[in-house]
């Protein structure tokens, strides 16, 4: 298990399921975060909000449809109808 504090890796050895903990299993191994493993992370994270991004932009024009918006309103009348 790896987790990120003040760009410092610590990683923590876990035994493997079946087996037991050995008396190190706390000790935690600092490794640091080079600037490739943060420009990756920074990366990775850029690519998935314009993915988002892209995602919300497209659900809009979709709503934004005539026929979407006919369809839609036919389905309000039919739930409607089923709830009385």
């Amino acid at each position: 298990m790896y987790t990120l504090v003040n760009t410092h890796l610590h990683a923590v050895d876990e035994p493997e399921q079946g087996q037991a903990k050995s008396k190190n299993a706390n000790i935690k191994v600092k490794r640091a975060v080079t600037k490739a493993t943060r420009e990756a992370a920074a990366t990775i994270h850029r690519s998935s909000v314009l993915c988002l991004v892209g995602r919300a932009l497209f659900h809009d024009k979709a709503l934004q449809d005539e026929e979407v918006q006919v369809r839609r309103e036919r389905v309000d009348v039919v739930v409607a109808l089923h709830s009385i």
